[in-house]
């Protein structure tokens, strides 16, 4: 069975990027998380604990992209991948994406985004 969960477009306020003012004023994140797992167990027992709690999830996330100051959106969703795949033993397979709104870039742009998929074997 090929099964995930998704977070779609989960918003946080961090302090993230290559300039000082990024680091001091900080701006809008945007989080994308699929988690892949066989959720057949849960689906016929209804119970959260047989499932992952999305609640968490995003709490986690939340804990990653506040805890430090990082220069690069690369960085923030490799961490992320990896966080989740050592977190849960379940999880075979993660997609994080990571956006940063309105980025320094002298025009208008909504965001850059970097995404990774990051499965348990490699590491």
């Amino acid at each position: 069975m090929q099964s995930s969960l998704k977070l779609k477009n989960a918003v946080f306020y961090a302090y993230h990027g290559v300039f000082t003012e990024e680091h001091n004023l900080g701006r809008k994140f945007e989080v994308d998380a699929e988690l892949f797992y066989d959720f057949k167990n849960a689906s016929q027992t209804d119970k959260l604990e047989d499932a992952i709690d999305y609640v968490f999830v995003y709490k986690y996330i939340h804990d990653i992209l506040t805890a430090n100051k990082f220069y690069l959106v690369e960085k923030i969703s490799v961490l992320i991948a990896n966080k989740l795949l050592e977190k849960f033993d379940n999880v075979s397979r993660v997609i994080i994406s990571v956006r940063k709104c309105n980025p320094p870039v002298g025009g208008l742009i909504d965001n850059v985004e970097a995404t990774i998929e990051l499965k348990r074997e490699d590491g």
